[in-house]
């Protein structure tokens, strides 16, 4: 009997030993990307490079943001679980500013992140995954309690580092 309550234990522990962090769930992102895509107000055109790297010290990704000329965005981007669930980002950028963005975690192959601290302006990325190579980034904001807009669409694919 005592033998078989070990095995089951045993067992037991394999199956939630199975169960990755949350914050590893963050590394379909590692590595480099290059997108295309479009301002939909207006129809103008962006590109964009990212590159994702794990920081498996802390169970953190770091991701770097650069838009091709003639667009000048530019960040970096810390990503980690959150102790009170889900997930935090910070965003620092070019524009002059640093963002503090929450989600709730992965949902319908999508990783959504809010910033709603400033109650007149909102944002939110939505980060969605097409396949293992490919994923969609959309930004999109909210003025003065008004739906969500999008701002800009990318269509990415990890390319060779």
């Amino acid at each position: 009997m005592r033998l078989m309550l070990a095995l089951l234990a045993l067992s037991s522990g394999a199956v939630f030993a199975a169960a990755p962090p949350p914050s590893q769930t963050l590394r379909y992102f590692e590595g480099a990307w290059h997108c295309d895509g479009v301002f939909p107000s207006n129809g103008r055109k962006i590109s964009s490079a990212l590159t994702f790297v794990w920081y498996g010290k802390t169970g953190s990704l770091v991701k770097q943001h650069d838009d091709e000329a003639p667009n000048e965005y530019h960040a970096i981007e810390l990503w980690a679980a959150s102790s009170k669930g889900g997930f935090q980002n910070m965003i620092a950028d070019s524009f002059g500013g640093v963002r503090v963005f929450v989600s709730s975690g992965w949902a319908d192959e999508a990783l959504t992140w809010v910033n709603d601290a400033d109650q007149t302006i909102k944002e939110k990325f939505t980060y969605s995954k097409v396949n293992g190579d490919a994923m969609r980034v959309d930004w999109a904001v909210s003025r003065n309690g008004a739906p969500f807009v999008i701002g800009d669409t990318l269509t990415c694919s990890r390319t060779k580092s």
